[in-house]
């Protein structure tokens, strides 16, 4: 029986580079992000697909939803508590 992992990559990258006459260079980034999908089963049988259910992209998607709002939470918290007597330029 062999177990064959399925993965979702995804790369960005920059690389070095020279720009001119004058030898100008700079050096870039890279990013890599792999997700997994599902993992295959082989045996005398046949071929399994089983796949993987990726919580972890949800629960983070949810935490950054929730930030984003408890700061906006806050900006209005402090906003109002901050101008509520002070009179206006004008």
């Amino acid at each position: 029986m062999r177990l064959i992992p399925v993965m979702r990559v995804v790369t960005l990258s920059r690389r070095r580079g020279t720009v001119g006459t004058d030898s100008v260079g700079g050096r870039g980034w890279a990013f890599a992000w792999l997700s997994p999908i599902a993992v295959l089963v082989e045996g005398p049988e046949g071929q399994e697909r089983l796949p993987i259910r990726d919580e972890t992209q949800t629960i983070l998607l949810g935490m950054g939803v929730g930030a984003l709002l408890f700061a906006v939470l806050l900006w209005l918290i402090v906003r109002a508590t901050t101008h509520r007597g002070s009179p206006r330029a004008g």
